[in-house]
């Protein structure tokens, strides 16, 4: 399936930092070092298989016309992007959720 650069009538800052490293380790509060980089690893893992069933149920509701299913599945997105600081990712999200 081909992905279009841009969503028609769909505005977020594309000049946002894409990940916001700062941010995740004041919200979970760990120290720098070997011990921030596995807890990085393992939420990045989780956040990637979460990614993967939320857009199977994405494009399910997008064939479906399921309007209130699709606004919980970006409003889902837009806020594990949000904690896990993918600055970008969580404005692209929550202007789709937006709009």
């Amino acid at each position: 399936m081909s992905v279009p650069n841009t969503i028609s009538a769909v505005t977020y800052d594309r000049d946002a930092i894409q990940m916001d490293c700062e941010y995740l380790v004041t919200a979970l509060m760990i120290e720098e070092g070997v011990g921030l980089t596995v807890m990085m690893r393992q939420l990045y893992h989780l956040f990637e298989s979460e990614g993967r069933l939320k857009l199977a149920d994405l494009e399910q509701a997008c064939v479906g016309n399921a309007c209130s299913d699709l606004t919980k599945i970006v409003h889902f997105v837009a806020g594990r992007a949000g904690n896990l600081g993918l600055t970008r990712l969580h404005g692209f999200y929550q202007a789709v959720e937006r709009r």
